[in-house]
């Protein structure tokens, strides 16, 4: 039996030749097939062994750029759980969004609430590098239909330097908040 076992373990690569060989493929395809096969055990996987694709996006960042739905959410939140800090605070290498950034601009507030709770700090480490997810949301080109409410989630959570804070072109939640004509949120930024 012993024999048995220690062939059984030669044929099976061990995990980091694993995830190697994987890195060598399309990731993003990879994410979107295990994401619609609601193989979440897969991703699980991924997240916790560091994978990113091409353009350094985590099975989180794929999961958050979906639009909201219970599976889509679900899925984040098991990813969320699973990952450590640095991997929560991790930026994509194409925009230098976090996975926090991508839920909150597709409005997925549930997942938004989820990860502050997991990482208080995700706000203020946008800060530092000047992508915000309050500017992000408030200046999205096809902004959620909770967009409000997700801002308004990202206000009442964030400190007045994060609220005044200046994106990477110079604008503030507020400039852009009164650009676009959001009465309601510039209310709640004047507060």
């Amino acid at each position: 039996d012993a024999l048995s076992k220690m062939k059984k373990a030669e044929a099976k690569p061990p995990i980091h030749k694993l995830v190697e060989r994987l890195r060598k493929e399309d990731l993003s395809s990879v994410y979107a097939k295990a994401i619609e096969a609601k193989d979440d055990a897969f991703l699980l996987f991924l997240q916790k062994h560091g994978v990113t694709d091409d353009n350094g996006m985590t099975p989180l960042h794929a999961v958050c750029t979906n639009p909201p739905s219970n599976e889509t959410t679900e899925l984040a939140k098991k990813l969320i759980t699973a990952s450590t800090k640095g991997q929560l605070r991790f930026q994509e290498k194409l925009l230098q969004k976090t996975a926090f950034i991508m839920a909150c601009e597709k409005g997925n507030l549930d997942v938004a609430k989820f990860y502050r709770k997991k990482d208080k700090n995700v706000m203020q480490l946008a800060a530092k590098y000047k992508n915000l997810p309050l500017t992000s949301i408030i200046n999205a080109a096809k902004p959620p239909k909770n967009q409000a409410d997700v801002a308004s989630f990202l206000i009442t959570k964030s400190t007045i330097d994060v609220l005044n804070q200046k994106n990477e072109s110079g604008k503030t939640a507020l400039e852009y908040a009164l650009q676009k004509g959001l009465k309601d949120v510039v209310s709640q930024l004047l507060k």
